[in-house]
């Protein structure tokens, strides 16, 4: 319980701090969702055991509200007691359910889900663990074998006895890759700090639907009859028929950007039907970014290994702001970087970097630009 209780008030930290990935708050929404339908875990823990743990987590929101009340607007704090207490019931039935996660999923995983790891969420809403040192079958609700993952590879059947609209999730943490094979052969491969939903089974006679949170690159399987579309942050649809490309959308982007590399594909907004003539088609090398506030679409002619080279460990920045290099930094190393600097923060940089500890790539950065820092951990504060 002790180690389940911290990893809880580490991921309160981070969310209090801003400093929650898509992912995690993925998860704690996932959690807070199953304990509305299930509250078994509440239900077994003893009265004076959870008044204790609610008042903790009580007081440790309200002391990370106090040293951080700029952070937030004047109506919240007004309110932030009723706020508070509601969160740490909350929080706590989190904790709760994440114990009888742990227990009901022994398939996949021993002990409590780690952050570190590649989560799984099968369409039941159970949640699973991919280790890196697994080999283990994937099954749907039924009992059917849709899949299998060996280490960090997922591969889905066409084989399997699906036959009816059936969705995964792949959640990726900072500091990982993960390869995806889909079940018409579609190859995906998944950044850090990236969320995939798709069907196990594509199924015939209907399009190929999956939905996009981060980044990822594709190569598409061609299938004319059944068209392969990527819809991304619920905003855009980005359709193919057997391409290869590029997507990426995490949270803190402007825009959405969309590199292609073979093939062709069309951007349209998600609401609207796809349209020859009104959607934007790429070429080979082109660029498109579409404005998340503007809603509006530039396509440009770029250099393509600049966008794919996360795929071999790589980090290219050519005259990228560091407000964008820091959040990039966040992912690749696992780390969190706090910048004090707003100078820095809009200063651009061209840099490239492979194998270099996080520690050298700093040390690369401040050699154009003044930048001090402190490191502890995985926690960098730049003053």
């Amino acid at each position: 319980m002790q180690s389940s209780r911290k990893e809880i008030e580490s991921l309160i930290d981070k969310y209090l701090e801003g400093r929650c990935t898509p992912t995690e708050k993925k998860l704690l929404e996932k959690f807070l969702q199953s304990y509305q339908k299930d509250d078994e875990g509440w239900v077994e823990a003893k009265h004076g055991e959870r008044q204790l743990i609610q008042d903790n987590l009580y007081k440790k929101i309200q002391k990370r509200i106090a040293r951080n009340g700029n952070q937030y607007p004047n109506s919240f704090l007004k309110r932030k007691r009723g706020y508070l207490k509601f969160a740490a019931i909350l929080i706590l039935g989190i904790f709760c359910v994440s114990s009888i996660y742990v227990f009901r999923n022994q398939l996949f995983f021993k002990g409590s889900l780690d952050k570190n790891d590649v989560i799984l969420t099968l369409d039941n809403g159970e949640v699973k663990t991919i280790r890196e040192d697994g080999n283990t079958q994937v099954k749907d609700a039924n009992g059917n074998v849709v899949g299998q993952y060996i280490g960090k590879h997922l591969i889905y059947s066409s084989d399997s006895e699906v036959e009816k609209l059936v969705y995964n999730t792949l959640t990726v943490p900072y500091g990982k890759l993960f390869d995806l094979r889909l079940s018409d052969g579609t190859h995906v491969f998944l950044n850090a700090g990236t969320t995939l939903k798709y069907p196990v089974k594509f199924i015939k006679g209907m399009e190929r639907n999956i939905f996009l949170d981060g980044e990822a690159y594709f190569e598409v399987a061609k299938d004319k009859e059944h068209p392969f579309i990527v819809t991304v942050d619920d905003k855009i649809n980005v359709r193919a028929l057997g391409t290869t490309f590029n997507i990426s959308s995490y949270e803190e982007d402007r825009a959405i950007n969309t590199v292609l590399l073979e093939g062709s594909v069309g951007i349209y907004k998600k609401e609207e039907p796809f349209n020859l003539k009104e959607a934007a088609i790429l070429s080979p090398n082109d660029k498109a970014s579409w404005d998340k506030k503007q809603r509006e679409i530039d396509v440009e002619e770029v250099e393509t290994d600049i966008y794919t080279a996360w795929m071999d460990r790589k980090l290219i920045f050519k005259h990228t702001p560091f407000k964008i290099i820091r959040k990039k930094l966040e992912r690749y190393y696992n780390v969190t970087i706090q910048n004090k600097n707003a100078v820095l923060e809009e200063s651009t940089f061209n840099a490239s970097f492979t194998n270099e500890t996080i520690e050298q790539v700093l040390q690369t950065l401040s050699s154009g630009s003044n930048i001090i820092y402190k490191i502890k951990n995985k926690k960098i504060v730049i003053e």
